[in-house]
């Protein structure tokens, strides 16, 4: 048995050719699996949310960094 896996980024396409594979004989079972992909407005929403996180800490500078990173200098 081989098995193959299709990504499509058009619903109706999607829906067009699991209907065209199913009418086939050969083809035994047919796993349809909905991804829901996040929009690239949503990414930069949730990006900038975080934005200035560590700005107010007291024990968190950018010294107090570079000294963790290389103790030597």
């Amino acid at each position: 048995m081989e098995q193959i896996v299709i990504q499509v980024t058009d619903r109706k396409k999607a829906q067009l050719l699991y209907q065209l594979i199913g009418a086939l004989d050969f083809v035994n079972t047919i796993t349809k699996i909905e991804i829901d992909m996040p929009s690239a407005s949503s990414t930069e929403t949730d990006f900038f949310e975080f934005a200035g996180l560590w700005a107010n800490r007291e024990n968190i500078d950018i010294h107090s960094l570079r000294q963790k990173a290389s103790p030597k200098r």
